[in-house]
């Protein structure tokens, strides 16, 4: 995954962050727990899908460490609100990174990139309704709009889906023509005499 997808991602990720804790006493309890499910769900499939892609090799371990992402965030997005959000945001964390990382090893390894570009898409899509809705339940609470204009975040998700669409997934297994196992086998048994 390119650096420039990763520091987009981060930058949404934290205007979300920002919002909730700035803002947390102008959001409903209801609407925290969704937070902390919606993000703590996302964040544990994307990192179970790139992990799993990446070091599939490594299936305990990227399982272990996706579900430890999606918990944290889920944890870290129920925190401002209650126990019940962070315990909502906990379960769906590691709910999340343990389905990721099984999907990432299901697949066939032709679709791991339309997979890992789906999953991206959407995450940044819930990133970008997340925001949306916490935009709104403040301008209802508070009679005003954020400083941040939607108009500004709505481009960083067109930039983040234009990164998207130009990743690629590094492959671990060097390419090989599917026949020349098959050949050489062939020929290491061609000395052998059977009858």
């Amino acid at each position: 995954m390119q650096w420039y997808l990763l520091c987009l991602l981060l930058i949404l990720l934290s205007i979300i962050v920002f919002i909730v804790f700035v803002y947390k006493s102008h959001l409903s309890n209801m609407l925290g727990m969704c937070a902390a499910m919606a993000i703590g769900m996302m964040i544990g499939l994307s990192s179970g899908v790139v992990l799993g892609i990446l070091f599939s090799d490594a299936f305990f371990e990227t399982t272990i460490i996706s579900m430890f992402i999606g918990a944290l965030i889920g944890v870290l997005f129920g925190y401002p609100f209650s126990l019940i959000a962070v315990m909502d945001g906990f379960i769906s964390g590691l709910m999340g990174g343990m389905m990721g990382t099984m999907l990432a090893v299901m697949v066939p390894t032709q679709h791991h990139l339309p997979l890992t570009q789906v999953m991206l898409l959407l995450l940044v899509g819930t990133l970008f309704i997340l925001y949306l809705a916490l935009a709104q339940e403040i301008k209802n609470n508070t009679q005003k709009t954020l400083s941040l204009k939607t108009i500004w975040y709505f481009l960083f998700i067109c930039a983040s889906f234009i990164c998207i669409h130009f990743i690629e997934v590094p492959s671990l297994v060097p390419n090989e023509n599917p026949h020349s196992n098959h050949h050489h086998a062939i020929k290491t048994t061609d000395h052998l005499d059977i009858f």
